[in-house]
């Protein structure tokens, strides 16, 4: 059997492949040492553009492997090993590496499983996380509908784009941060 590519999959890939590169490219962070109001709102308009780039390949791992109905030791066996593996070796580099290539196995064990001894792998312990819910992700997307899917959104939205917004028009323009802004209502009532 052939198996077909599909070009707006890969459309996606280098999309998402450009914003990662985007965001790590040292002008970018350029528009943070700006101090007019001008480049700050430039700065999270293209943030927030930008952070779309791990959830993209997440989404389209998504595409992919929702449309497969894997028990859990398949996707452990086809896909799981190898994040975990990766995720030991690289951390190993880097603690090696941090720790003059002294091994100290406890305190490598306890930084691997903590939070990840370089947390710029923080992508593999979250792709680790959607394929220990691949099959109850299964489950749900095959029974649900359009207007839950458009409330999900929804609600994402409020929270990554609507909030942020809002915790930098208080902190602008209010002087204050957002969270003694909330503790100031919740003393009104």
């Amino acid at each position: 059997m052939v198996k077909v590519k599909k070009t707006y999959i890969e459309a996606l890939r280098i999309l998402a492949i450009f914003l990662v590169l985007f965001q790590h490219v040292p002008a970018f962070d350029y528009y943070l040492n700006e101090p007019d109001l001008l480049h700050e709102i430039l700065f999270i308009f293209f943030d927030l553009i930008a952070k779309i780039n791990v959830p993209l390949f997440l989404m389209i791992s998504g595409s992919l492997l929702l449309t497969k109905e894997e028990r859990y030791i398949t996707i452990f066996r086809k896909r799981m090993i190898k994040i975990i593996i990766a995720i030991l070796v690289f951390n190993f580099l880097v603690y090696m590496a941090e720790h003059d290539f002294v091994v100290d196995l406890t305190a490598y064990i306890i930084g691997v499983f903590e939070n990840g001894i370089d947390r710029s792998y923080w992508y593999l312990y979250s792709y680790l996380g959607f394929l220990l819910m691949l099959p109850l992700l299964h489950r749900i997307c095959r029974n649900m509908k359009a207007s839950d899917f458009w409330i999900i959104l929804f609600i994402h939205f409020v929270f990554s784009t609507i909030e942020p917004l809002m915790q930098f028009f208080v902190q602008t323009f209010l002087g204050q941060d957002f969270e003694s802004l909330n503790l100031q209502f919740v003393d009104m009532t």
